[in-house]
């Protein structure tokens, strides 16, 4: 900015000497429009055309110079209007023209209005490093920095803003928001650390409240998220998934979120749901683990929730002894033989059929210690058999490399 100052002075002084340099004209309306004055750079060229007539390259910097005003206009007005999406493409228009402070940070403002931080740190960093006094750089930053929920660096880069001028009324705007979001994000984290969670969800709101934050944004996400599990602490589930699809919509590999989701799903007893939302997730980030288990977790669910129910089938309670178990085996063998129903209707027939052998297999889990404690803790049967086998060979293996003077193989009794 410093070196475009000097040239534009320079570029004036020449003029003054020949009012009909042509090429001083034009260095001058570049070094206006790199110090981002392109009402000043359109109204040089317009006096350079008078003075020039004719002159070609004028000319087609002049209809640029128009152009490029009529592209920062707009994109200003959408921007006000909330269509950033529309507002960048303008500004992706006139970054091919010149990449001043006033279009870079026309498009930075754009990418924070979609959510795009990263984006919009790239772009406020460029502009600060021509000229570490901008201040609508710092401020812009600022609310990027935010809005990517490092509220630290952010409210530091909106104080700076402010350092530099005080009276900036964006500046200003921002840090006022911004404090009151991060202060009311912490409040929500230390109720849940407390177990407040009602003070919780009211804190993650009052964040998203003062924030304003784009739906696309890092931290619109993670207060989301952050709010749905306090929901899900309170047990209030249907606003915990809502929560969650708000926070998946607006980063659709928050884990968080999709962690909390499941939850919620199993709550309600619906653990195929869970399951497939995590598998989306799992097919995102095949390597993270902790996606893994939680799949894993929930897919155990599915298969627990279509298990037959053994205790129903004998009709006995969770408590019931071997000896109990085992007479009403018997009996519900006796209600379910198919000889008592062979006169019975085919379909009739095929129900007792089902009963008959749906007790075979509760008998052999029930009665077998083992397996009937893994059944307890939520396995289905063919889970319990691989584990059971599993279980089998080891024991085996144990034995025949024990060697000493036990009946193991080493022993010579094999």
């Amino acid at each position: 900015v410093g070196a475009a100052k000097e040239c534009a002075d320079d570029c004036r002084r020449a003029i003054s000497l020949d009012p009909a340099y042509a090429k001083g004209h034009l260095r001058l309306a570049k070094a206006l429009c790199e110090m981002s004055d392109v009402a000043g750079a359109e109204v040089a060229l317009q006096s350079a055309a008078g003075k020039c007539a004719g002159n070609k390259e004028i000319s087609e910097e002049l209809n640029k110079m128009r152009t490029l005003a009529a592209l920062l206009v707009e994109g200003a007005r959408l921007m006000a209007a909330g269509e950033p999406a529309t507002a960048l493409e303008l500004y992706t228009q006139a970054l091919r023209v010149t990449q001043c402070a006033a279009v870079t940070l026309g498009a930075a403002r754009a990418e924070t209005g979609l959510g795009r931080c990263d984006r919009a740190m790239r772009l406020t960093l460029q502009v600060i490093r021509n000229d570490p006094s901008n201040v609508q750089a710092y401020a812009v930053r600022g609310h990027a920095l935010c809005l990517k929920v490092d509220f630290d660096q952010g409210m530091k880069h909106l104080k700076e803003s402010l350092r530099l001028d005080p009276d900036h009324a964006e500046a200003q705007r921002l840090h006022r928001r911004m404090k009151r979001a991060g202060a009311a994000l912490e409040r929500g984290r230390a109720a849940v650390a407390k177990r407040d969670f009602d003070d919780a969800v009211e804190g993650f709101t009052e964040s998203l409240d003062a924030a304003d934050a784009p739906a696309q944004s890092p931290l619109a996400a993670t207060a989301l998220a952050e709010r749905a599990n306090a929901h899900l602490r309170r047990k209030d589930y249907d606003a915990s998934l809502a929560d969650c699809a708000r926070a998946i919509a607006s980063q659709e590999d928050h884990k968080p979120a999709y962690f909390t989701q499941a939850t919620a799903l199993l709550n309600l007893g619906k653990p195929q749901e869970a399951a497939d939302s995590l598998e989306l997730l799992l097919r995102m980030d095949p390597s993270d683990e902790t996606v893994r288990r939680h799949h894993e977790k929930a897919v155990f669910e599915v298969r627990k929730s279509k298990r037959p129910d053994y205790y129903a089938i004998l009709g006995i309670s969770s408590v019931a002894s071997i000896v109990e178990l085992k007479q009403a085996y018997k009996a519900r063998c006796m209600e379910w033989h198919p000889d008592r129903h062979a006169t019975k209707s085919d379909e009739e027939k095929a129900v007792a059929e089902a009963n008959f052998k749906a007790l075979g297999e509760a008998l052999e889990i029930m009665e077998d210690q083992m397996k009937r404690q893994l059944y307890d803790e939520g396995y289905d049967k063919e889970a319990i058999v691989e584990r059971s086998e599993a279980a089998r060979r080891a024991a085996h293996r144990g034995g025949c490399g024990s060697g000493g003077g036990g009946g193991g193989c080493g022993s010579g009794h094999c």
